[in-house]
Order: C-alpha cells, then structure tokens, then sequence
C-alpha cells in the first residue's frame, strides 16, 4: 500500500476538502455508496496485477459486484451533477467496463460453477461429455436389458465415479465388465467399464 503524501498546495487542499464536504451532504441526504455489501477486493486486485494469473470464479463475481456498483454510482452521480459536481467529475473519470461486466456474468453463475457460455470450446467439450455419459448409460441399460431373467435390481447408477449395473453376485461372471464395488450384504456387486 502506498503512503499517502503530505502536501502543502493550497488550492488542491481547498479541492480535497470540497470533496469531502459534497460527499458528506451526498450522505446526509440519505445516499448510499453502494459500497459496503461488497467484498474486499484487495486480494484479487493483487493477484491480476501478475502475468498469467487467473481469478477464481468467486472473485470475478467479486469484480462483476464492484463493476456494477461503480457503474451504478457513476449514474447516480451523473443524474445529480448539477448538485454534486465534484463527485461527479470523479465518477465520471472511472472506467466503463460494461464489456468486461458483461462477460464475467455470462461466464459465471451465480453459484461460482463455470457457464457453458463462456466459450464455444467449453460449450462443445461439456456436450461431448453429456453425449459419452448418454452412450454409457444406453449400453448399461441394453446390458440390463438383455438379461432380464438374471436381473436383480434394473438401474444404473454411479460407483466410484463410473456408471455401473448392479448384478447378482452369482451372475457376475456372465455380464461383462469391471466390478467397481458391492453392496453391504455381498449379494449384489455393481459392474462397468473399465
């Protein structure tokens, strides 16, 4: 953090000093800045001021809140100008990052989980791995299927992070697959791909 400097120049004191004393009647007439429901924003301004570092998605929703509480400022500001001229010529001086706002809030959920509108790479892998849990999930079922009198239970359902077929323990070796785990009781295992 840089030290603030000390300065003996009248006419920026008798500026510092008009500002202060618009921004307090700005708050005496029951304004808000907008400011205090906002996370401290510190540690992410740090950590892009580095090459080739990323935000998580937690802190682009920090930066989207502070985006749009300065643009929301800067109208505020902009529509009493002619009160609070000071102010508003400091507002007006802050960047429109309307593009970059814009971007964070299609990219990010609400949640923190990555958009599939981020990119149309994302959108294409995230489609391909939707396709490729479909095509598992219709083969384990085929499987079920084609085994209806040995069938115990007729479900898929996930082992280990694989999509598995539960099987009777004394079926086992005429289903194919890989046994990923069993049931509490050994009667039933849970079978899959590799």
């Amino acid at each position: 953090m840089e030290a603030l400097a000390l300065s003996t120049d009248a006419e920026f004191l008798r500026g510092q000093f008009a500002l202060i004393r618009e921004a307090r009647e700005w708050l005496r007439s029951g304004n808000a800045l907008g400011f205090g429901g906002l996370a401290d924003a510190a540690s992410w301004l740090e950590k892009i001021s580095g090459i080739g570092v990323a935000l998580e998605p937690a802190e682009f929703l920090d930066a989207a809140s502070l985006l749009e509480t300065s643009a929301w400022l800067r109208g505020q500001f902009r529509e009493e100008a002619a009160k609070f001229p000071l102010l508003n010529g400091r507002a007006a001086a802050v960047g429109d990052f309307r593009d970059v706002l814009a971007a964070i809030r299609r990219s990010v959920l609400p949640n923190g989980d990555i958009s599939d509108d981020a990119s149309p790479a994302l959108r294409r892998i995230r489609l391909s791995v939707a396709q490729t849990r479909e095509a598992i999930q219709k083969t384990l079922r085929q499987i079920l299927r084609s085994r209806n009198a040995e069938a115990g239970d007729d479900y898929v359902t996930l082992r280990n992070e694989r999509y598995v077929i539960p099987v009777r323990a004394e079926t086992r070796r005429s289903t194919p697959g890989v046994v990923h785990g069993a049931s509490g009781t050994g009667q039933t295992v849970f079978s899959g791909a590799a």
